[in-house]
């Protein structure tokens, strides 16, 4: 006669699968929330460039025509020492001017740049 034993638990193979699975679902999830931290820092450092270059062109289309600078320089950014920022301005003719921003920057060992160009006349 056979008697009916309560058996509660998991067998190792039971245990064993659920593990497996486990790691079928966590391993690429993983992969999946470091490279989401990878592409959160570099569209922070990008967004930072291209805040710096339209504060750049911000402030020459806020200057007076005759003191945007023509030729090319670099804007010293004290508070963002690991941009550069260079401006070059050319007369389109005798009332308007194109200034070209370029921002640049390091990212692990390569250079990178954003540039912005825009038109302004003289008022």
């Amino acid at each position: 006669m056979w008697k009916y034993r309560d058996e509660t638990g998991f067998t190792l193979i039971e245990i064993v699968l659920a593990l497996v699975l486990l790691a079928i679902v966590i391993i690429p999830l993983a992969s999946y929330f470091s490279n989401s931290a990878r592409v959160i820092r570099v569209n922070a450092v990008r967004s930072r460039a291209l805040m710096l270059a339209q504060q750049t062109i911000e402030a020459n289309k806020a200057a007076d025509f005759k003191d945007i600078p023509l030729g090319s320089g670099i804007v010293n950014l004290a508070n963002y020492p690991a941009y550069t920022v260079k401006v070059a301005g050319i007369d389109i003719s005798s009332t308007i001017r194109e200034i070209t921003v370029e921002v640049l920057w390091h990212d692990r060992g390569r250079e990178k740049s954003l540039s912005l160009v825009t038109r302004i006349a003289d008022r």
